[in-house]
């Protein structure tokens, strides 16, 4: 990309706009935002909403905002706890930008993460139009507390990085990391606000413009992913797959049939709303 493709911030409707959903994240997230504020590219704006942080979450985060105060900002309101959905849905509210992205406050994004995904975005308006909700989304490297490289994991990544996932693939399998994603103005307009009943703000963003616009990925790597054991989502260890696959086997016990039937009430809530929503 070249660099005017990339120039400085200057209008909402042109800038990149990060959406950053924190909650007691005081361990990485000065690592995190140091990673953003080493970006190869500089045509993005950062809004941070916090969810009840009991550690020294917003001690970080107003310290950043007073040494950047052009480069990001604290949302406050008086919505109080909404959770991870929530919460990034409630700072979508806020944002009217013209691209949005999507931040975890564990993570490490990669230096030219912004600027490679902001390259396919473009890459997609050119071919449907900007009116078309779009969405793209990266690879990422599963790591663990330290960085390290964690073999035997993945996500719900689709195979192929030419060819929308199937709507209702996405009904039933979330296959979009939300802290990979970029979304253009339409997609938002048209997917807020989230509703109560989405699992999550990045499946949701995913149903509505894998039925309204397009979605594509690529494998490139993008963010390092970092996993601790209080990710509310994140990586599936491959010796797991065994015990999923008993998971979904009708012969399984009581405890275990009544799991699936929670499961898939989750899934059901969500494509009744989005249903409700879209008729």
């Amino acid at each position: 990309m070249n660099s005017g493709s990339c120039s400085p911030y200057k209008s909402d409707e042109n800038t990149i706009v990060i959406l950053l959903a924190t909650c007691n994240g005081a361990p990485f997230l000065a690592q995190q935002l140091d990673s953003i504020l080493a970006q190869s590219c500089d045509n993005w704006f950062l809004i941070i909403r916090d969810d009840g942080s009991f550690d020294s979450t917003l001690e970080i985060i107003n310290s950043y905002c007073n040494d950047h105060p052009q480069k990001m900002k604290l949302l406050t309101d008086d919505a109080g706890t909404l959770g991870p959905c929530g919460n990034f849905g409630r700072i979508m509210e806020f944002s009217r930008a013209g691209y949005t992205m999507f931040c975890d406050q564990d993570d490490v994004w990669l230096p030219t993460k912004i600027e490679r995904t902001f390259a396919l975005m473009q890459e997609m308006e050119t071919l449907y139009g900007a009116d078309t909700p779009l969405l793209v989304h990266t690879g990422l490297k599963v790591v663990d507390n330290e960085l390290n490289p964690l073999e035997g994991a993945f996500l719900n990544s689709p195979q192929s990085s030419s060819s929308d996932p199937l709507l209702a693939r996405l009904l039933i399998q979330n296959s979009v990391t939300g802290c990979t994603v970029m979304i253009n103005r339409k997609l938002q307009e048209l997917a807020l606000p989230v509703p109560g009943e989405a699992r999550m703000h990045d499946w949701w963003l995913a149903l509505v413009a894998g039925a309204f616009g397009r979605i594509r990925f690529t494998a490139e790597q993008t963010v390092l992913y970092r996993q601790h054991g209080g990710n509310e989502s994140g990586a599936i260890p491959l010796r797991y797959l065994s015990a999923l696959s008993r998971f979904l086997d009708p012969r399984r016990s009581s405890t275990v049939l009544a799991g699936r039937r929670d499961f898939f009430s989750i899934l059901e809530r969500q494509a009744g709303a989005f249903l409700t929503r879209y008729s």
